[in-house]
């Protein structure tokens, strides 16, 4: 007897394990690159999610049926380059802070 069961649950505790193991060696590599890499990098994503934005926000209107698609659009192209403008010049390699007072360095490692 050939019985298929399939554990939703069990799938998903799965599915995280896989995208954590992942997310370690994306860590791993993008602890090699420079501010200025890094920064590269998080602006072409940027510059890619405003690229296909509208698409996007459509298709989390049709997908969800939830709101419009406009207004999905504008909140999102809002959030995206509000965040973008957030971290532009925020330093995350190398020495961030030096509190000689207290005795403190802050040291970003991504």
């Amino acid at each position: 007897m050939n019985i298929d069961i399939f554990d939703n649950d069990l799938f998903s505790i799965q599915e995280a394990r896989i995208l954590s193991e992942k997310a370690k060696e994306a860590q791993s590599i993008l602890s090699t690159y420079s501010q200025k890499t890094l920064d590269d990098i998080v602006l072409s994503m940027a510059n890619k999610i405003l690229f296909f934005l509208k698409e996007l926000s459509y298709s989390s209107w049709e997908e969800t049926d939830y709101g419009n698609w406009e207004d999905k659009y504008i909140k999102n192209k809002f959030i995206c380059e509000y965040v973008l403008e957030s971290i532009k010049d925020m330093k995350c390699v190398g020495i961030i802070k030096n509190d000689e007072e207290k005795k403190i360095i802050d040291i970003g490692i991504p």
